[in-house]
């Protein structure tokens, strides 16, 4: 059934686009299975799309191999003082792009369909949800963004009840050439951007990107708007919108759910702690989603949603040992991304998963793959697009409007030393040092060698859409006016013993432990010592049943090193508060003195 929109500005807008852009026809799409269905078959069609017999209602695509990842470099801020992008971001000027963006995007869908996706960020009608609305000349972004985002009438209907309500808009295209539009994966990587205007006026394009059809290049709900645009939004409007999962912990004796979330870079299990299928029979674990969170007071407390509708996670490594629930998630309608498919399109493979290696595959770059050939199968960045709905620990409280209210905040990073498993930070603004001076060693490819660390603040350096000195201060600001603050912990399963080189955290559903020492901490049920670093679990304060772990490992996974802490955690920092500059809060010049002394 046509999508129905009365809503002026929209129609303004999408007309306005569409005399730049010159499309044969304008397509509203709305996100019905119908309309799935339809694009699907178009995809098999013309070669771009494969359906899986083995999996129900599953699809299979493979990208450009230049086009698999985002892109950093050519990712702008697009704000009116270059100072204000800060110092992780790209700037560009705002007029540098408004012209780019009118010399690449003229005429560039002639002949083809202009596609208009119509959706809800968050729960339809919560106080904290965005309506965005995206062109796209990308039947795969639509099929993704039904997925990931809530789509339909009701969502045009809400923005239909008022002129005055405002929406993000996100213009889109794969490409502006008809000869590569034939292509089973249209792109340009050599002509790529993708630009924030985080001071647009009313006749800006508030995201435009061009030139890729890979997940958050083109996928703008994505990190386009859940993070850099939903920054910008937040700081304006008083809330929070953070790179972090976010689950509940429920201790079935006492029938009592604890809400956290969770801060951590890429690599370091944040899809698999969200994930989680608990260790401990007393403790049973939801998730509200694994990547997303904006947040915001309400009676002194702070609640969260989660702005998406669906799973986007890496294929490579999900398995019944890792995540089980993952493994359950895409059996069903999902779409895959780059992975490896066998030779008569019967199901997927990637590395890592169950069962045993096949003898011969199509790779992500459609070619014949043997185990001995020396490449991959999937691309280590091949990736799932799964609904909520498929989770099987999926919190009851997933799709409330008014979200779910948070008692702890967890950060960490990938490390081999230094850091135990698990701290508690001694206060909010101890916390959001913690957060602050987050970072995970660049690579563990090689047993034995500690990799270099990379900064990572609150896991947000690729994703924050201003300078980060503003964004500490706005944090601190936001956290210290509630009444009920959350305990805030710094966590990391990544720990290696210094003899043997092996983790000495078994980690994925024993990380359950974990979780269940935080609630305790929360609701003041169990106890900590005191270290340099914060406050730590003492080998009795966890809950060991089903594991032999001895009181003398725990104590090698809790050893602080002053030394070597010194050598690379201090030194990381300095060059971070440097790179900061005069916006960094003076708290955290003065947390970071204190812990050197305390070292």
């Amino acid at each position: 059934m046509p999508l129905s929109i009365t809503h002026k500005p929209l129609l303004a807008w999408v007309e306005k686009i569409r005399q730049l852009t010159n499309p044969k026809d304008v397509y509203w799409a709305d996100g019905s299975q119908e309309e799935a269905d339809r694009l699907f078959a178009e995809m098999i069609a013309n070669g771009s799309c494969i359906k899986l017999t083995k999996r129900e209602n599953c699809y299979y695509f493979r990208s450009d191999p230049a086009d698999t990842a985002r892109v950093e470099a050519r990712t702008y801020i697009c704000s009116d003082k270059q100072d204000d992008a800060g110092p992780l971001n790209v700037w560009k000027s705002p007029q540098s792009i408004r012209e780019l963006t009118n010399q690449t995007f003229k005429n560039a869908f002639e002949g083809r369909t202009l596609y208009v996706c119509v959706s809800s960020m968050g729960p339809i009608g919560s106080s904290l949800s965005k309506i965005c609305v995206q062109i796209t000349d990308s039947p795969y972004v639509i099929v993704n963004a039904r997925v990931l985002t809530r789509m339909g009438q009701r969502v045009a209907d809400l923005l239909n009840s008022s002129d005055e309500i405002p929406i993000m808009r996100l213009l889109h295209a794969t490409t502006n050439d008809p000869v590569v539009a034939k292509k089973h994966w249209p792109c340009h990587p050599e002509q790529f951007f993708c630009a924030h205007f985080t001071n647009a006026t009313p006749d800006d394009n508030h995201v435009v990107s061009f030139g890729s059809g890979y997940g958050g290049n083109a996928l703008l709900g994505k990190k386009c708007v859940s993070l850099r645009m939903a920054s910008i939004q937040a700081r304006n409007e008083g809330w929070l919108a953070e790179h972090m999962l976010i689950m509940g912990v429920t201790n079935q004796a006492e029938k009592e759910t604890t809400y956290l979330t969770c801060a951590l870079p890429s690599a370091c299990g944040k899809t698999n702690l969200a994930m989680t299928q608990s260790s401990l029979p007393n403790i049973t674990i939801t998730t509200m989603g694994d990547d997303i969170a904006w947040l915001k007071e309400c009676n002194g407390r702070l609640y969260a949603i989660n702005a998406e509708n669906g799973f986007f996670g890496v294929v490579p490594g999900t398995s019944s040992r890792n995540n089980p629930t993952g493994v359950k998630i895409i059996e069903k309608n999902t779409i895959f991304t780059n992975v490896g498919i066998y030779p008569d399109g019967s199901d997927i493979w990637y590395e890592g998963c169950d069962g045993p290696v096949p003898q011969q595959l199509i790779d992500w770059r459609g070619k014949v793959w043997t185990p001995d050939c020396g490449r991959t199968a999937a691309h280590p960045n091949s990736r799932f697009t799964s609904p909520l709905t498929n989770c099987p620990i999926l919190d009851p409280n997933w799709d409330n409007i008014q979200g779910v209210p948070i008692s702890g905040i967890m950060y960490g990073g990938r490390r081999s030393n230094d850091i135990p498993v698990v701290y508690q930070a001694f206060n909010t603004q101890d916390g959001v040092f913690a957060g602050l001076t987050c970072c995970s060693e660049t690579t563990a490819a090689q047993e034995g060698q500690t990799g270099q660390l990379r900064n990572d603040p609150f896991a947000m350096k690729p994703f924050l859409a201003y300078h980060i000195g503003d964004y500490v201060q706005h944090l601190l600001t936001t956290l210290n006016k509630l009444k009920h603050k959350p305990l805030i912990f710094h966590v990391n399963w990544f720990r290696r013993d210094p003899d043997t080189h092996k983790f000495l955290w078994p980690g994925f559903s024993d990380n359950t432990r974990i979780l269940a020492w935080i609630c305790g901490r929360i609701h003041n049920k169990v106890g900590a010592t005191e270290s340099v670093i914060g406050l730590v679990p003492r080998y009795n304060d966890i809950d060991w049943t089903g594991l032999d772990f001895t009181e003398e490992q725990w104590q090698k996974l809790m050893t602080v090193d002053p030394v070597s802490m010194r050598n690379s955690t201090l030194l990381n920092q300095e060059s971070l508060f440097l790179a900061i500059g005069k916006k960094l809060p003076a708290e955290m010049i003065y947390l970071k003195l204190l812990l050197s002394a305390r070292l």
